[in-house]
């Protein structure tokens, strides 16, 4: 399997596949229940659908969940380490301050 890229609000791109790992990866099962999910589909619809129950359609979700808001943190942190990087470039040589 390749590589795919899901749009989810707020997220450049969650990505899954052969050889993919690190923060914010989903699993196939999480991007197939999220794709069902921002489609509009029920929780009880979804487990129909892919033939799974409906607590593993939650754990699913909720595990997505969590990987996209620790992806969002990450992202923020990396953004922020290139503010202070921008300012010491421009000769700060004080303590960083965090927007």
């Amino acid at each position: 399997m390749g590589k795919e890229y899901i749009p989810v609000p707020n997220i450049i791109a969650i990505c899954y596949g052969d050889g993919m790992e690190g923060v914010g990866i989903l699993t196939e099962r999480q991007a197939q229940v999220l794709r069902y999910y921002a489609m509009g589909f029920t929780q009880e619809e979804i487990a129909r659908a892919l033939g799974i129950s409906q607590p593993r359609v939650s754990s699913a979700l909720k595990a997505a969940q969590e990987k996209i808001a620790l992806a969002r943190k990450t992202l923020e942190f990396y953004e922020e380490l290139k503010y202070i990087r921008e300012l010491r470039e421009r000769g700060f040589r004080g303590d960083a301050v965090l927007r």
